[in-house]
């Protein structure tokens, strides 16, 4: 773009683009390049403010024709989403994934650069170095908006005949006229470049927000994520935990996620009265592990620990449910299953109990371990309203609000983003040390109900056995662990809410603690398990 105007210019006095190279040991003849692209019209820019009316004229001259080129290449990015810049000129350029995955899974705005913004889809990028430094971000992300979505309609929306859709209909040639008007003026006016973008961006956004809205329904799409990421059907997801344990308790095959796609169709077809053709777009995915070891701990992941749901994204709707948003919905959906998953399995331990409740069973025993069963339940049955009430159901509610009052598709979409934000952070899966305290928990009641569900515990017979030492051995660890667990969980709870700087832990603690039970017990629960040495002496007088 600027290249043959740097060669052109080279040997102007004061050598403004040339200086020269000290890796050269000072040789006059040795220059290295001191601006690239669009930094050239800082360089120039600076040149041109100066006291002598011929340099400060000259230059301006020199800007204009610069001006001129950056116009064109903008004038062909937001009207045509054509990209030609092959020496990397433009500050809007192609974004080139890194090769390490962990860079992939930041926000779409973030970059690893500090020098780069990457659009929400993820296909190009704003290089803010590139940028003139009188020239506003605000305007180049806007240009960065249009183009790609220009972009997007040439590259998928067609007509029946094969030609191209234009997205500004009869608007196009009017804002051709505009940008011209622009390249052609002696002086460059920042308000006028801004006034003209921000019509193209109204009109792209427009036409977006009545594709997104109006023909693919977008309030219906929301509802659908809504009811099987975040498990706002619960009901299809309790039959769906009952039905498919069996299945997923062991480490996956290659056969397992056929299994269980055709046991989730069953149970939506069982559970689900009316449309069922979003089994069309979702299904549920267990890649099966290679290294079947989970984490330092060395237990066996299950199939439980992999299972994620995709959702197969229709056209135009994948400009909003992108891969990175899909991603991050997928955790949210790993992390309320698990919560499903353990209260399901409390749920079902006192089922069993109440059906042995004529069971001959030392007292103590029992007593001990339905407190700590009880100290389980009281934990989760608080962290699941919590979540569905508190958090999925506020944050939603607030979502369709600002989707149904805006025209704006960028305000959709950053409604959206919001939301989606929200809910990781007050669900606590963006702040690690509760997340993984709540998760342990959360394992130690699976393990809880696993051992107190055991034919052992409860035998298909009526007549009862006593614990093996193993297994007494186990569940007093269980009940250790689980106190320390909650100790920490409700110190970190309790500093963060003293610095105000998180609510949402506070309206955690508040569901929690609303008797101020918790704080008496020094934020521990399920610390009276009875000692080992207490229940055989009660074993044998009994």
């Amino acid at each position: 773009m600027f290249h043959e105007l740097l060669l052109a210019l080279h040997g102007l006095p004061g050598s403004i683009f040339y200086a020269r190279s000290k890796e050269q040991g000072g040789d006059d003849t040795a220059f290295s390049i001191q601006g690239h692209g669009c930094c050239i019209l800082t360089i120039i820019h600076k040149r041109s403010i100066s006291g002598a009316d011929i340099v400060c004229r000259n230059m301006k001259r020199i800007l204009q024709v610069c001006h001129s080129v950056m116009y064109k290449q903008i004038t062909a990015w937001v009207l045509h989403g054509i990209l030609m810049d092959e020496l990397e000129e433009f500050f809007v350029q192609r974004h080139q994934p890194p090769e390490d995955t962990t860079t992939q899974r930041l926000m779409p705005s973030e970059s690893s650069d500090d020098q780069c913004v990457i659009s929400p889809a993820g296909h190009f990028t704003l290089r803010t170095d590139m940028l003139p430094l009188y020239f506003p971000l605000r305007i180049a992300e806007k240009i960065l908006f249009i183009g790609e979505s220009v972009q997007m309609f040439s590259r998928e929306k067609k007509q029946k005949n094969g030609t191209l859709k234009t997205v500004f209909k009869t608007q196009e040639d009017g804002f051709a006229v505009e940008l011209l008007r622009l390249q052609q003026q002696a002086d460059f006016c920042i308000t006028d470049v801004e006034t003209v973008i921000s019509k193209i961006r109204s009109c792209i956004a427009e036409h977006l927000w009545k594709l997104v809205m109006e023909e693919a329904d977008l309030l219906a799409h929301l509802q659908l994520v809504k009811n099987l990421y975040l498990l706002g059907r619960g009901e299809l997801f309790l039959h769906f935990i009952e039905a498919a344990d069996h299945l997923l308790q062991a480490p996956p095959k290659p056969t397992t996620e056929y299994d269980v796609n055709i046991t989730f169709q069953l149970t939506v077809r069982n559970i689900v009265t009316g449309d069922d053709s979003f089994l069309d777009t979702f299904h549920l995915t267990v890649p099966a592990s290679i290294n079947k070891l989970q984490g330092d701990s060395g237990s066996i992941e299950s199939g439980w620990h992999r299972l994620g749901l995709a959702y197969t994204v229709d056209w135009p709707l994948h400009i909003l449910f992108t891969e990175r948003v899909l991603e991050k919905y997928n955790s949210v959906f790993k992390y309320l299953l698990s919560v499903q998953r353990a209260q399901t399995a409390l749920q079902g331990c006192w089922a069993a109990q109440m059906q042995r409740k004529n069971t001959k069973r030392p007292a103590l025993l029992t007593a001990a371990s339905w407190q700590l069963h009880n100290h389980m339940t009281f934990l989760v049955n608080n962290l699941q309203y919590y979540l569905m009430v508190d958090v999925l159901e506020s944050q939603f509610s607030q979502l369709l609000d600002k989707v149904q009052s805006t025209k704006d598709f960028e305000a959709i979409r950053l409604a959206h983003d919001t939301f989606l934000m929200n809910i990781q952070a007050h669900s606590f899966l963006l702040l690690k040390p509760v997340s993984h305290c709540i998760r342990e928990l959360l394992n130690l009641c699976q393990t809880f109900c696993t051992l107190i569900c055991s034919p052992v515990v409860i035998p298909p017979c009526k007549e009862t056995t006593a614990l093996s030492q193993r297994e007494m051995d186990q569940l007093k660890n269980i009940s250790r662990s689980f106190s320390r667990q909650t100790a920490v969980l409700f110190k970190i709870l309790s500093g963060v809410r003293s610095h105000q700087s998180s609510p949402h832990l506070a309206q955690f603690l508040m569901r929690m603690d609303y008797n101020k039970y918790f704080t008496a017990a020094g934020g521990q629960l399920g610390s009276t398990f009875i000692d080992n040495k207490v229940l055989q002496g009660q074993q044998k007088t009994g």
